[in-house]
């Protein structure tokens, strides 16, 4: 994982010199956890910014507490805030999942202007990136929504796009690190939760290799 890490940043010019500075998007999850653990392994300057957006009551503010108490441990900066989500999305006529996702990244676009943070990093992985291509063919975003996720996008960077969930599951515990979960990733009233819980499983049973051959049909559409 750690050897495939460091590839993946150099082959794809995510961080071009050591001395750039990366703002990681930390939930508390496992994946954005194995991010922190290579960052900091890879001798890599970050700081650790956390959303809290109140839709998970108690376990929203423990996880808040585990993501203070990690950004502690390799004693890097924390930066945190709250949101009042179902407002906002009320309001913007919105689902909550784009509610999040835009004050999120509100939140990350302040920080890199107001602090001087070179990127900000997501612990996006390829089983991301399945379920992300799958939802834009069902709602017909044309050849482009089959790109799927982009390991850069301006001042935003991927570096776990070339893992599958497992192996970031399996480093983890290799590791010994201790993470969150988000319970709310077994609601299947989101889209996305209902691809990759019921949708996705379909699916290997008619192709085993659906990871695979979706990622070389991304790379020929985007050629």
């Amino acid at each position: 994982m750690f050897t495939s890490f460091l590839y993946f940043l150099a082959d794809k010019k995510l961080i071009v010199d050591s001395h750039q500075t990366t703002l990681l998007a930390v939930s508390g999850g496992v994946d954005s956890v194995v991010l922190c653990h290579l960052f900091k392994k890879a001798c890599l300057p970050f700081a650790i910014a956390h959303c809290n957006f109140n839709l998970r009551g108690a376990e929203a503010d423990r996880a808040t507490a585990f993501v203070k108490a990690l950004a502690a441990s390799y004693e890097v900066p924390f930066y945190t805030t709250r949101f009042d989500t179902k407002t906002f999305a009320h309001n913007h006529k919105v689902s909550i999942q784009m509610a999040a996702r835009s004050l999120r990244y509100q939140f990350f676009d302040r920080l890199l202007q107001e602090d001087g943070w070179d990127k900000i990093a997501t612990a996006h992985h390829w089983d991301d990136v399945i379920e992300t291509i799958l939802l834009n063919f069902i709602k017909g975003t044309g050849i482009k929504g089959f790109y799927g996720i982009q390991p850069m996008h301006h001042q935003i960077i991927r570096p776990l796009l070339f893992a599958r969930k497992k192996e970031i599951i399996d480093y983890a515990k290799e590791q010994k690190l201790h993470w969150e979960e988000d319970s709310s990733n077994q609601c299947n009233h989101y889209q996305r939760n209902f691809i990759r819980n019921k949708v996705i499983p379909l699916l290997h049973q008619v192709n085993p290799n659906l990871a695979s051959t979706m990622q070389t049909t991304a790379i020929q559409l985007k050629d």
